[in-house]
C-alpha cells in the first residue's frame, strides 16, 4: 500500500473540485462584521494556523480523536571538508560527485531524514469570522502557554500565539457530499449558510458557544500533541518508548493514505 509521502517527495496533495469563481464574492456578500467576509472558503489541505510554537496544518484530519500524521523521508548526501571539518550537502549523489572544491573527502555519505507532518482535511471548508471583541482576551492569555516535559524537565511552548487582535476565522462547514468526499462549492452552500446565520442571529449563545467549543476542542487537541512533540524527535532516532531518556508516553502516528482515504496499517 503507497504512503503519503515518498523519498524527497512531500505529502501527496487531493486534487480538489474547483471552486467557481463567483463563489468568493458570493460568500463574502452574505455578511460582513467590522468590513470583513463572516465566511470565507479555503482549502483543508493547505491552511495554517499558529499552534504549539509553529504554523501547522489549521484543519487536520482526524481518526478516533487522534490527528493524523505522515512520515515524511527526504534523502541527501554529504562529503566532508578534511580541512574544516564541515560537511557539504547535496541533494543527488551526482552533485556530489561533481563538487571539486579542495580538501573535500572522495567519500560520499548518503543521508535520510526523517519529518512527520500532520494532514489536513482533503476538502474545501467553510471558515467563520468571529470578531476579536467575541474573544475573551483574559481566557485566550490562560490558555496560551502551556507546559510539557521532555528529559526530566518542565518546558514551556507557546499553543496559540498572539491575540488576534483583528479577529479569527474558525471552523463553519465541510463542503463534502453524502459520501464524506470533497465536492465543488455551489449555490446550496451558499443558501445552508444564509440559513445558519438567520439561526445565529435570532439566538447569540448559538454563537458563544461555537467560540467555546473551538477554544476547548484546540486545548485537548493541544494536550495530545505536546506529548507528539516528543514522541516524534524519539521515533525518528528509533528511540523505544518509556526509555530512559523521556517520561513521555508514546504514540504512533497515525498514517493516511488521502488518494485511498483510509489509515494505513503502523506495519506498514
Amino acid at each position: 500500500m503507497p504512503s503519503l509521502g515518498t523519498i524527497n517527495e512531500a505529502p501527496r496533495l487531493v486534487e480538489l473540485p474547483p471552486k467557481p469563481e463567483w463563489f468568493d464574492d458570493a460568500l463574502a456578500d452574505i455578511e460582513r462584521l467590522n468590513g470583513v467576509p463572516l465566511f470565507k472558503c479555503v482549502d483543508g489541505q493547505r491552511e495554517l494556523m499558529w499552534r504549539n510554537g509553529e504554523m501547522q496544518i489549521k484543519h487536520f484530519l482526524q481518526t478516533d480523536d487522534q490527528a493524523c500524521f505522515a512520515r515524511i523521508e527526504r534523502q541527501y548526501y554529504l562529503r566532508k571538508n578534511a580541512k574544516t571539518g564541515e560537511y557539504h550537502e547535496y541533494l543527488t549523489a551526482a552533485q556530489a560527485a561533481a563538487d571539486k572544491t579542495l580538501h573535500l573527502f572522495l567519500l560520499i555519505e548518503p543521508r535520510i531524514s526523517v519529518e512527520v507532518r500532520m494532514v489536513g482535511k482533503p476538502c474545501w471548508i467553510i471558515e467563520t469570522y468571529i470578531p476579536p471583541e467575541d474573544i475573551p482576551r483574559k481566557v485566550w492569555d490562560e490558555l496560551r502557554w502551556q507546559k510539557y516535559t521532555k528529559d526530566g524537565k518542565e518546558q514551556f511552548f507557546d499553543v496559540f500565539g498572539e491575540y488576534p487582535s483583528e479577529g479569527k476565522y474558525i471552523h463553519c462547514l465541510d463542503i463534502v457530499g453524502d459520501d464524506g468526499e470533497a465536492i465543488e462549492p455551489n449555490r446550496r452552500v451558499i443558501d445552508s449558510l444564509k440559513q445558519r446565520l438567520w439561526e445565529y442571529q435570532k439566538d447569540t449563545r448559538a454563537l458563544e458557544q461555537r467560540i467555546k467549543d473551538d477554544m476547548e476542542r484546540e486545548r485537548l487537541f493541544n494536550e495530545k500533541q505536546a506529548a507528539q512533540m516528543v514522541d516524534n524527535f524519539y521515533q525518528a532516532r528509533g528511540i523505544a518508548a518509556y526509555s530512559q531518556f523521556h517520561n513521555v508516553a508514546v504514540s504512533k502516528p497515525v498514517m493516511i493514505d488521502l488518494s485511498l482515504g483510509a489509515p494505513l496499517s503502523n506495519n506498514n
